[in-house]
């Protein structure tokens, strides 16, 4: 009977050791996650203000990830190896609803959605997807919404071809200022990248894009938001997003979002995957 009570008190010992253990490791650091939709020197300058003011506010030191793609991105966050990270809409398809919660969207120009803009170059004189058949086309990532689901989608819906089919060469360039670039230098006819992208070089580097045409505008999807892992307790997933949709309230907060052109960011409203979930079905249903 004693040696019963000393196994139970001995287990119950360890039980509290660890969920103590795992309390101070919580409050210790905040493991942030960006996947590089644009080039990793980019991304850095763009996300590491961003995750410093988050570990400041939350008085957590901050341990900064950078991936070169959503699927290693996305696996961080299902194994609970960051904390936060921020994400491509299209790269949610690819996670289970356990493994992620949306901590907030951010409003750029008044509105909390994007699109994938089809580009080509001025000088090709190609002004209709129809007129990028035989030519060459660059994506982004097999995950990206906006860099290769929805340009897939609409290739396959208009002409009931595949993009291998369609295009003379498909190229996959990981980020979306390579598809600018490969595009604006005229090495590749067409490419797909994110609207936010996009104007956002537009407005920081408009030599960038100073010899690009947008032929195509998709629907509005959910603009990329920021996630915490499932694995994140309740009370620190709330500590970070009250701390990240008030940011826009203090003047650090809103230098740092002026910075990568974002209005605020908010709680997930009345937006959906819906339309990207549809999109998918249809063309997993083609390759049937």
């Amino acid at each position: 009977m004693k040696t019963a009570v000393y196994i139970s008190f001995t287990a119950l010992f360890i039980f509290l050791l660890s969920a103590v253990y795992a309390n101070a490791q919580e409050k210790d650091t905040i493991h942030f996650g960006v996947a590089s939709v644009i080039s990793p020197g980019e991304s850095y300058s763009q996300y590491s203000a961003l995750s410093d003011y988050l570990g400041k506010k939350l008085s957590m030191k901050v341990a900064f990830f950078q991936k070169d793609s959503y699927a290693k991105m996305n696996s961080m966050i299902r194994e609970g190896e960051v904390d936060v990270a921020t994400v491509c809409t299209g790269a949610l398809l690819d996670l289970n609803e356990k493994d992620y919660k949306v901590l907030a969207i951010p409003v750029v120009r008044g509105k909390s959605s994007y699109h994938s803009y089809i580009i080509v170059s001025e000088k090709s004189g190609i002004k209709s997807v129809d007129e990028l058949k035989g030519q060459t086309f660059a994506f982004t990532g097999s995950l990206s919404n906006s860099g290769a689901l929805y340009p897939t989608y609409l290739i396959a819906k208009n002409t009931n071809h595949n993009p291998d089919r369609y295009f003379s060469k498909v190229y996959y360039t990981g980020n979306h200022d390579k598809s600018i670039f490969l595009v604006n230098s005229g090495v590749v006819a067409g490419a797909a990248v994110d609207s936010l992208i996009f104007e956002y070089f537009r407005e920081k580097y408009p030599e960038k894009v100073a010899n690009i045409r947008i032929i195509d505008i998709s629907p509005e999807f959910l603009a990329p938001p920021i996630v915490a892992s499932g694995k994140v307790p309740d009370k620190l997933f709330k500590r970070m997003q009250n701390v990240l949709t008030n940011m826009h309230k203090d003047d650090d907060g809103r230098k740092i979002l002026g910075g990568i052109l974002v209005d605020r960011l908010i709680p997930p409203d009345s937006h959906s995957l819906d339309s990207m979930i549809e999109m998918k079905k249809f063309l997993d249903a083609r390759s049937r």
